[in-house]
């Protein structure tokens, strides 16, 4: 498995209650995925995952990402399901 990060980026979003304002600084980021075939050295599986954190910073990312990853990989036969 190789995953490369192709983009990492913040959202802020700002709202106030009763008159005290929040800011709202979310961690966003987009990775390439690669399942390669480590005698042919070709990819048997890739994907896109754009993956949109939430307050708690980049290991929410990271959590997020790898759901994601492994469901797919899962549905497409790749990991056994328990």
């Amino acid at each position: 498995m190789v995953v490369n990060l192709e983009e990492y980026w913040h959202s802020s979003a700002a709202f106030s209650d009763d008159d005290v304002v929040f800011q709202d600084d979310d961690p966003n980021a987009r990775f390439y995925c690669y399942l390669i075939d480590r005698d042919a050295l070709e990819p048997l599986w890739m994907a896109r995952s754009e993956v949109n954190g939430i307050e708690g910073g980049d290991s929410a990312l990271v959590f997020k990402l790898v759901r994601k990853v492994s469901k797919d990989l899962r549905e497409k036969g790749f990991l056994a399901v328990r």
